[in-house]
């Protein structure tokens, strides 16, 4: 090792950025026009060869996804200032979805932080969505709050019904009414396609052909949502085994929050808009995986039921 080698902002950056770090093995970065022409080019990343988990990684993928995230957002701070505040890349007027610029703006011997909307900062047309920074951040942080409490109450329920003994036979009997279901709608199939062919051949007419095709189109249809219902079923039996996901803890141990910090709010939120009047709209982070839970948790509460006559505390 290289004694005067150092731990440059260019180095941590580059291994920041680079998928490697995470466990990931990416090839095929490069490439030639033809076997002709020896001069080398970058391919465009959509093109590159991708290989996920190969080996043991340096960098948490949260840890990675979150940072290539903030890099691809504009962090720009004013020429004299050195600080990037919470909201940095993350605010947006909700109306033209430029981002918002904060101003100091003085008044009665004090100093008091607003955002504005960039483009009518501009004057360029849009309204002035403007907000305080303290009604920002306490709107934000009631949210935040009240978002990891709900995921809180999803995360028992979820942890309750992994330890349900019923799990395996209860998946067992889903499992062959789905087998039925699934057969009758490869039935039904054949059956539009049987009907087509006798039509063809002379046996019914056009107007019993569509009167036929209605009929096996709406059987189909409802033996596929009954069969997706099932498959859903299943999932939310298995639920429970999700209770130990990153996304919870990453909000779990943020439970006891009291004040934003720029590394909670990059780490938590995806973005906030701005609208008229100081209403303010967040969209945080995972939140596929947050609906996703919390669905299975309002549909959990028949299974808890038949499962066990004593209700757990958070399940009403």
């Amino acid at each position: 090792m290289n004694p005067k080698a150092k731990w440059t902002a260019v180095a941590v950056g580059r291994i920041l950025k680079n998928p490697i770090y995470a466990g990931h093995l990416v090839q095929g970065k490069e490439s030639t026009p033809n076997y002709k022409i020896k001069q080398r080019f970058m391919k465009p990343e959509d093109k590159w060869v991708r290989v996920e988990n190969t080996h043991e990684p340096i960098v948490q993928q949260e840890v990675f996804d979150t940072v290539n995230r903030v890099l691809a957002q504009d962090t720009r701070i004013a020429p004299d200032g050195e600080v990037v505040y919470p909201f940095s890349g993350l605010l947006f007027c909700a109306d033209c979805k430029s981002g918002m610029v904060r101003k100091i703006v003085p008044a009665g011997g004090k100093k008091y932080a607003y955002y504005y909307c960039s483009k009518n900062k501009a004057g360029d047309g849009c309204t002035t969505h403007c907000i305080s920074e303290k009604v920002l951040e306490k709107a934000v942080l009631q949210a935040l709050q009240n978002h990891i409490a709900s995921i809180l109450d999803i995360e028992r329920i979820l942890r309750y019904i992994d330890t349900l003994p019923m799990q395996q036979d209860e998946i067992r009997k889903i499992d062959t009414q789905l087998l039925m279901k699934q057969e009758e709608i490869e039935k039904y199939k054949n059956l539009k396609v049987s009907i087509y062919e006798d039509l063809k051949s002379g046996v019914i007419d056009s107007d019993e052909y569509r009167e036929f095709k209605e009929i096996y189109g709406k059987k189909c249809e409802e033996a596929e949502k009954a069969a997706e219902r099932l498959k859903q079923d299943i999932t939310l039996v298995l639920a429970g085994k999700g209770a130990n996901s990153v996304w919870i803890e990453a909000f779990k141990k943020n439970r006891n929050i009291t004040e934003l910090s720029r590394k909670v709010v990059v780490s938590l939120i995806e973005w906030v808009n701005i609208y008229s009047g100081s209403r303010v709209e967040i969209r945080f982070r995972y939140q596929y995986e947050y609906e996703r839970a919390l669905f299975f948790a309002e549909n959990a509460k028949d299974l808890i039921a038949t499962a066990s006559p004593a209700p757990i505390k958070g399940v009403v």
